[in-house]
């Protein structure tokens, strides 16, 4: 019976094998740019590149009110930041995903360095979710591009697109997923947290 299960979970491991090589990858690559530009940044740069200055503002009438400020960082990071500027450039050139998610990691990096370590901590969760939500949406534009550049067997250009696009919507879930639990997160800092 072991023997059956163990073939069942390496079978089932060896069909997402090279999705699970491109998530660990762009998670290292996402993550380990984060991280790197973050410590160069404090070690090179003596002043935060916002100091004096809120990094994030919204207009008035959603700043005071919380559903409104979720609705906003939510639609906002599922079109214009996951969507608009890690997916579609995929879809055109695939590698074009994987560098996008490398300057996001910049950015972040950036963003982060001069950061306290309380608010940091604070922030932590809002950073795993959404970190790992446009890791996903990265990998959904790779895939999606790849599928027309490089079909897989049997299927022509435009039918391998199809299906990897039918994918990318599957993935597009998870990625609304990580991106609500994030946004409801987000919310609660920025309502508690003082700036």
């Amino acid at each position: 019976m072991l023997g059956f299960g163990s073939f069942c979970f390496s079978s089932y491991l060896s069909s997402f094998s090279s999705e699970l090589k491109l998530i660990s990858f762009l998670n290292m690559l996402f993550f380990g740019t984060a991280f790197v530009t973050a410590v160069t940044a404090s070690s090179f740069l003596t002043a935060p590149l916002a100091s004096g200055a809120r990094v994030l503002t919204f207009p008035g009438f959603v700043s005071d009110n919380s559903l409104l400020l979720f609705l906003f960082i939510f639609a906002f990071n599922v079109t214009v930041a996951a969507f608009a500027i890690l997916t579609l450039p995929g879809f055109v050139f695939f590698p074009l995903s994987v560098v996008a998610l490398a300057y996001r990691g910049v950015l972040w990096g950036l963003l982060f360095y001069s950061l306290s370590s309380t608010t940091f901590l604070v922030l932590l969760p809002v950073v795993v979710l959404e970190g790992e939500a446009y890791v996903l949406a990265s990998m959904a534009g790779t895939l999606t591009g790849f599928s027309w550049i490089n079909p897989r067997t049997g299927l022509g250009r435009r039918a391998a697109f199809e299906k990897a696009l039918r994918e990318c919507m599957k993935t597009y879930l998870s990625v609304a997923v990580l991106l609500f639990a994030s946004a409801a997160v987000e919310t609660v800092a920025i309502m508690v947290v003082p700036t």
